[in-house]
């Protein structure tokens, strides 16, 4: 049991790295493909809810942005 807690906590600090990196690229303005589709990654920003979305057109990668916090 001990050893499927280390696995799991190995695989969500992986996919956490991964989507740090695909973060970082986008916002440097680099293209980032998505895993799934294979389109292009973009940031969408959206002031009405407070978050801004790293997600290719389909919608299959999304990652959320807390941006309430941005600037402080």
């Amino acid at each position: 049991m001990k050893d499927a807690f280390k696995q799991l906590n190995r695989n969500s600090q992986n996919n956490f790295a991964q989507q740090q990196r695909l973060i970082k690229q986008v916002l440097a303005g680099k293209s980032c493909l998505c895993g799934e589709c294979s389109q292009v990654l973009s940031l969408k920003l959206k002031a009405e809810d407070g978050f801004a979305y790293v997600r290719c057109a389909k919608g299959c990668t999304e990652i959320q942005l807390d941006m309430s916090r941005a600037g402080k």
